[in-house]
């Protein structure tokens, strides 16, 4: 049936000249078989033409409700497509937001989708969502690159005068780093100014 829609958006495309036509015809196809990943770049060449964006996004809504939770690997790749479509072809950042914590859902320990909420959130305003973003990050990473996280969630929580998320995050970088010498030094200075000295390490 897909592969009946694909035919006749073609031929109303090129022998009809109605694009408009053709794109919601491959809508209603990416809404019945949500896995056809091939059909969504039909579908974003047709929207480029027509400038159709909208209804182009919310077909892949429509079709990511679908997939999200029974499959997984297409739902991510749906999540992503309609994440770049909202924020480059739409200029809707809190719709972009909202289909990378999808596809979050669908690969919760992929850094990469988690990078792109970092890049979203990183306007005035976002910044206890960015300070989560970069927790969850810190807590994927290794090494370096997980203390640099931490540390940058830490200045994030420091410049919002919020030493409770401070002292949270310190706490979960010794859970998965014991021995990090950057947090049992900031624990134990933030237990000392807060009078708590004695329970900087409990």
């Amino acid at each position: 049936r897909l592969e009946a829609r694909r035919t006749l958006a073609r031929v109303l495309e090129e022998e009809v000249g109605d694009a408009g036509a053709a794109q919601r015809i491959l809508q209603q196809g990416v809404v019945e078989e949500p896995s056809s990943l091939a059909t969504l770049d039909e579908l974003a060449r047709l929207a480029g033409i027509t400038g159709e964006w909208r209804a182009a996004a919310e077909a892949l809504e429509a079709a990511l409700q679908k997939v999200a939770s029974s499959e997984p690997a297409t739902g991510r790749e749906i999540a992503l497509t309609l994440a770049d479509w909202r924020r480059e072809r739409l200029g809707d950042d809190a719709g972009a937001e909202r289909a990378l914590e999808i596809a979050l859902q669908c690969a919760p320990e992929n850094d990469d989708i988690l990078l792109r909420l970092e890049e979203l959130q990183s306007a005035p305003g976002r910044e206890q969502a960015l300070i989560e973003t970069l927790r969850r990050r810190g807590k994927l990473a290794e090494g370096e690159q997980r203390e640099e996280l931490f540390r940058k969630a830490k200045r994030l929580a420091d410049t919002l005068r919020e030493p409770r998320w401070a002292e949270e995050l310190l706490r979960d970088l010794l859970r998965v780093d014991p021995h990090n010498d950057w947090a049992l030094e900031s624990l134990a200075d933030l237990m000392d100014e807060s009078g708590r000295y004695p329970e900087a390490l409990a």
